[in-house]
């Protein structure tokens, strides 16, 4: 048994994986989400204050004990865009270390942007498809061409930051930039990683795709929408449904660069990069946290 701890910007979530030795390959065998929003705090004060560290420490202590009771192997944490930013990251990892004996890893956001090398795209072509991952913190894309050129970077656009109006214009200009550098007219493409990607397609009866049209009336209804309007209408969760339009909105930019490009969701996470990438290293001998 093995499992990974994502603590990111809107959410702590935890899941833990069964090894299938016949297939090499692993299934998930337990989730939870925690809704903590560490963002806030981070983008705003660039400090997690000392109760939302009492919750973090509590929050881990009760994964602790559930690890043990499954007997869980090795656990893999990690932090994203909320803990690159602190300033008392350190300080919050050493108390977790100490509490729980749990190691967490921040990763960089080239880092978070090469776990996406791992979605399995099914049907859809790797070369005609980007890979985005919004979360609450930052944006990570990833997408490789016919010829196995890779092309991965992390923007400091999240929907947590953008609500709480801590983007920036060079952020937004780096995010174009980068686009304009890919070759657009193969990518038909663009999947959409995590919570908000799914919660987009929720919201528009489960289609299996969304046009850039279908995609700009959603991000339209849901911002004349109260935040009580859009957990009543389409079922979201309170700490979603205030940050669902902006990453909307994100997606909506990126998705108007590809002229034949349809917008779809995916089951993938960064705790399944994780486990996968696990596997890769387990089979070659190394380890995740060298």
């Amino acid at each position: 048994m093995i499992a990974c701890i994502d603590v990111g910007s809107n959410s702590i979530k935890y899941r833990s994986y069964a090894l299938l030795p016949q297939k090499n390959e692993l299934k998930l065998n337990y989730y939870k989400r925690f809704p903590l929003r560490l963002g806030t705090e981070a983008f705003q004060k660039k400090e997690i204050q000392p109760k939302t560290i009492k919750k973090i420490l509590k929050i881990f202590k009760e994964i602790s004990d559930h690890a043990l009771e499954e007997k869980i192997e090795e656990i893999y944490a990690v932090g994203t865009s909320a803990l690159r930013t602190v300033n008392n990251s350190s300080w919050i990892k050493k108390k977790i270390k100490k509490k729980t004996g749990i190691k967490i890893k921040i990763l960089s956001g080239k880092e978070e942007a090469d776990l996406l090398r791992y979605v399995d795209c099914k049907n859809y072509k790797k070369p005609n498809s980007l890979l985005v991952d919004i979360g609450g913190g930052s944006t990570e894309i990833f997408y490789i061409d016919e010829k196995g050129k890779e092309y991965m970077e992390s923007f400091k656009l999240g929907a947590v930051r953008l609500y709480d109006k801590r983007d920036k214009k060079a952020s937004w200009l780096k995010l174009e930039e980068w686009l304009a550098n890919l070759p657009r007219k193969n990518i038909k493409n663009i999947i959409g990683i995590g919570g908000n990607a799914r919660s987009i397609v929720k919201i528009n009866n489960n289609k299996e795709y969304l046009s850039r049209k279908e995609l700009y009336k959603t991000y339209m209804t849901l911002s004349l929408m109260s935040k009580v309007e859009k957990i009543n209408t389409f079922s979201l969760s309170d700490d979603r449904a205030d940050i669902i339009e902006y990453a909307a909105l994100i997606f909506m930019v990126i998705l108007k660069r590809f002229d034949s490009a349809n917008f779809y969701s995916s089951t993938w996470n960064l705790s399944d990069g994780m486990v996968k990438q696990w596997l890769d290293l387990k089979n070659s001998n190394q380890k995740i946290f060298a």
